[in-house]
């Protein structure tokens, strides 16, 4: 977003997100003093990070930047009105995308209070014997909200303009993998089965199966 308070699922703006990342690195102010300290940060402090500061803290992970004229409205308003492109889609997720990053939390208790709106239905999707193991919980949790429910949402609604949509949920893990994939199939495993080069990436204990491991 071009401005803080534009839409309601990018309430803060691309700068004021650029400032908060600066912030944490300990840069502040938006001189070219403050420019030239942040051409100094290493490459690993500008790749992939979490989405914000801490539990709780300010965003500091980037998104779509409402311009006015290159982007002049957001992919749900689209959606919403139908002026997405007529194309059939296929859209979908892998069942156990990344660990953490998006959500942060170290306790369930400090997971669950992020959706206070939503918190015993929560529960009851996550944890509802209260046993589930947390790393395990925060995973799945970060795979629905930036992954599998944002692609059921556009299927939807690319199939009430009558498109042709397709969701599919890629849960396969090979048992080379299974011990750094324990809650699933994470984010690009699906990759190598496109790209039919799963020895090369899955080892060579990769055997075809039809049956998805339990989410």
């Amino acid at each position: 977003m071009s401005k803080d308070g534009v839409d309601p699922n990018y309430p803060v703006a691309a700068e004021t997100i650029g400032v908060n990342f600066a912030h944490k690195h300990g840069i502040e102010g938006t001189d070219a003093a403050a420019l030239a300290k942040l051409r100094a940060l290493s490459g690993g402090d500008c790749g992939w990070g979490q989405e914000s500061d801490g539990p709780g803290g300010p965003p500091i992970y980037p998104g779509p930047i409402l311009d006015g004229k290159l982007v002049v409205e957001t992919a749900e308003s689209a959606y919403k009105a139908g002026r997405q492109a007529n194309v059939p889609l296929i859209i979908g997720s892998n069942s156990a995308e990344v660990p953490a990053g998006f959500v942060n939390a170290s306790s369930k208790e400090e997971l669950l209070s992020q959706f206070v709106s939503v918190k015993s239905e929560m529960s009851a999707a996550y944890d509802p014997d209260g046993a589930t193991d947390f790393a395990r919980m925060l995973t799945l949790v970060n795979t629905d909200k930036v992954w599998a429910e944002p692609g059921r949402f556009t299927a939807r609604a690319f199939a009430a303009k009558g498109t042709p949509a397709y969701i599919y949920l890629f849960s396969y893990v090979s048992p080379s993998m299974q011990g750094r994939m324990r809650f699933g199939a994470a984010h690009g495993s699906e990759i190598p089965y496109v790209s039919i080069t799963s020895e090369l990436e899955m080892g060579p204990q990769w055997i075809p199966r039809t049956q998805s491991l339990p989410r």
